[in-house]
């Protein structure tokens, strides 16, 4: 199966919603993701996340810095892990002024400020975005968020389908 590749000068929020739609593969998923989310959201980092059993796999990201790409953590130690487990956002201003954040993962990075959306139902993925300043997102941004994490549902779903 061809996996379908865009440019960052290529990408519009129409043509992420397209690639999605077009998705055959996690691969097709992660590509897409990894070249324009950022940018279209206004983040200055971006992961996708994929429920791995009991643990939270940071399948891709696309960031200022290093994060966490490749690594799993437990479903119950990550903001990831609440937005699957509850099916909500999660948008936390303050990362260091709230509890649910593990700080010690992210005393030695960027991010100050996330969301993270679940994908999914039941939500089997989440989408984070972080900024490297403290505040809350633009009601535009979470609003982005959110519809890429709805359209990442139903890509994976779709993915899941065609390997059956």
């Amino acid at each position: 199966m061809e996996h379908v590749v865009v440019t960052p000068r290529d990408w519009s929020e129409d043509e992420a919603f397209r690639l999605l739609a077009r998705a055959r593969s996690v691969m097709d998923i992660v590509d897409a993701l990894r070249e324009g989310a950022r940018p279209t959201i206004g983040c200055d980092g971006f992961c996708l996340v994929l429920r791995d059993g009991a643990l939270c796999h940071y399948a891709a990201e696309d960031a200022m810095a290093p994060l966490w790409e490749g690594q799993r953590f437990p479903m119950e130690a990550c903001v990831s892990g609440l937005a699957m487990r509850t099916g909500e956002l999660v948008v936390i201003p303050d990362i260091f002024l709230d509890d649910r954040v593990p700080h010690a993962l992210y005393a030695q990075t960027f991010v100050r400020g996330m969301a993270m959306a679940p994908a999914g139902h039941p939500a089997d993925a989440a989408l984070g975005a972080y900024w490297s300043h403290v505040g809350r997102p633009s009601h535009r941004a979470i609003d982005v968020l959110q519809d890429l994490a709805r359209a990442v549902g139903e890509a994976l779903l779709r993915v899941r389908v065609l390997a059956a």
